[in-house]
């Protein structure tokens, strides 16, 4: 996808793209953002600060949340503990769970539950 191409999808004129897409525009309008990362399938946040969207469309309840913050301080040892305690309650409630973990925290410290019905 070229200038032209990306002003013919947008509507927004070559000369005003090409200010935009070089950062000589210091203020492009907030519209024309928004028709460039409408016609990019992006969101505006990814234009703004190249952060894909979130898609995994979960909402953290407040208690949900201090649970992730009291994982992230535990140590290995601990973290084994609480993959353990879920494989077990998961297994007690007839579900399958595939629990990613790795205690060198390389997945951002995060216990990653995957559930399957």
């Amino acid at each position: 996808l070229d200038g032209l191409e990306l002003s013919e999808l947008t509507g927004i004129p070559l000369g005003t793209l090409s200010k935009i897409l070089a950062g000589i525009s210091d203020s492009p309008k907030l519209s024309n953002m928004v028709l460039i990362a409408d016609a990019l399938g992006c969101t505006l946040d990814y234009l703004v600060s190249g952060t894909p969207e979130n898609t995994n469309n979960y909402t953290l309840s407040a208690e949900e949340i201090a649970f992730i913050e009291a994982y992230r301080q535990l140590d290995g040892h601990g973290r084994e503990l609480v993959s353990m305690v879920a494989h077990k309650e998961l297994d007690r409630v007839g579900m399958v769970a595939i629990i990613d973990y790795e205690f060198s925290s390389t997945i951002c410290g995060i216990l990653s539950i995957n559930i399957c019905y």
